[in-house]
């Protein structure tokens, strides 16, 4: 049978889809939605980046860019918690689960990868044990046997990436384009 292939197979696209995604998760429409998607395909050609993004992805400076320059009206509120601070896996855990539970209808744009992915996404719910993506790849939730923050020990491991972590509270008050 011939494989069939989804969004993120041929192209780098993932970060955008999740600061869409994020977006969508609070509350925007699909118009506006496709709007935002419109605006980041058109600033990342205008500042020669399209290319980049299509065929290897995004760097965490060109998501920041991105969030600035085309998603700031719905995700202002973002902050990079681990900045300067590489936590154990614990400590990584623990403060996405406080932030989610804190702030409530947030969610937390995250980077991991495993031995196939290197992939962007939303985590959205978090408990002691797993953690629930808002996702266009069907990810199954995450168990944190089967995550760290350093270097896999073994394949099937998720490296999560902290520094390339921005957690985003709920907006206030719904803001159109």
């Amino acid at each position: 049978m011939a494989k069939i292939f989804k969004q993120g197979d041929l192209d780098g696209l993932c970060g955008v889809y999740s600061l869409i995604n994020a977006c969508c998760y609070f509350g925007c429409t699909e118009d506006e939605c496709e709007e935002l998607f419109t605006k980041s395909i058109k600033y990342l050609n205008e500042n020669n980046k399209l290319e980049t993004a299509l065929l290897k992805g995004l760097s965490f400076l060109w998501i920041r860019k991105l969030v600035k320059n085309v998603f700031s009206k719905f995700l202002s509120d973002g902050t990079i918690i681990f900045e300067r601070k590489s936590p154990s896996l614990n400590e990584y855990w623990n403060t996405i689960s406080k932030f989610l539970d804190e702030n409530k209808g947030g969610c937390v744009f995250v980077r991991f990868e495993d031995s196939k992915d290197d992939h962007f996404s939303i985590i959205t719910k978090a408990s002691d044990s797993k953690l629930t993506l808002h996702d266009s790849s069907n990810f199954l939730p995450f168990k944190i046997e089967e995550c760290t923050v350093g270097k896999p020990k073994k394949k099937g491991v998720y490296q999560f990436y902290p520094k390339e972590t921005y957690f985003f509270a709920r907006p206030e008050k719904k803001i159109r384009l």
